[in-house]
C-alpha cells in the first residue's frame, strides 16, 4: 500500500483546481498527511524601450517590481482565503506562492519538499488553446519525479 504523507496541490483558482484542492485535502485527512498549496504567478514582462520622443509608451511609468509584488500579495491572500474555506482543522497546510513557468515551478517545489503526490486540476482544454499554451498538468505529469493525480471536473449532466 502506498503511504502518501506529503501532498502538493497546485492551483490557478479555476473550478477544476478548486476540485483538485478538495480532493487533496480529503486524501491528506485520510492519510494524516500535510498539504502544500501552491500558486505560480507568471513573470511580468519588462517593458521595452519607448516608442519614441513624445510617444505614448514613453510617457507611461510602470514599476514592474512593485506590480509583481502586488500580484504575489494578492495571490497569497486568495490562497489563504481558499485554504481557510476548504481545509479541515486537523489537516496541516502550507501556502507557497512563486514566480515563473507554472509546470517548472510545481515540479521544482515538489522535488525541494520531497512531495509524495502532486494533485492538479485538469481543465480539459483542446484544439487551438491547448496547442498554443500546452497543458500545465500534462507538463507536470511528464516531468515530475513523484506520482501526479489530475482531477477533472465532474460531468455537468
Amino acid at each position: 500500500m502506498i503511504n502518501w504523507k506529503k501532498f502538493l496541490c497546485a492551483t490557478d483558482f479555476s473550478d477544476s483546481a478548486r476540485r483538485a484542492l478538495e480532493v487533496t485535502l480529503q486524501m491528506a485527512q485520510l492519510c494524516r498527511g500535510r498539504v502544500i498549496v501552491q500558486h505560480v504567478v507568471s513573470p511580468v514582462p519588462v517593458p521595452g524601450s519607448p516608442i519614441g520622443p513624445g510617444g505614448l509608451v514613453g510617457s507611461i511609468r510602470f514599476d514592474t517590481v512593485l506590480y509583481q509584488k502586488e500580484l504575489l500579495k494578492s495571490a497569497r491572500a486568495r490562497l489563504e482565503e481558499l485554504v481557510g474555506e476548504l481545509a479541515a482543522k486537523d489537516v496541516e497546510t502550507e501556502i507557497v506562492v512563486g514566480i515563473g513557468p507554472a509546470a517548472g515551478e510545481i515540479v521544482r517545489l515538489a522535488e525541494k519538499k520531497k512531495i509524495d503526490l502532486i494533485v492538479i486540476g485538469a481543465h480539459g482544454h483542446t484544439g487551438f488553446r491547448r496547442w498554443v499554451s500546452g497543458s500545465t498538468a500534462e507538463k507536470v505529469v511528464r516531468t515530475a519525479n513523484c506520482s501526479v493525480l489530475t482531477v477533472p471536473l465532474p460531468d455537468q449532466k
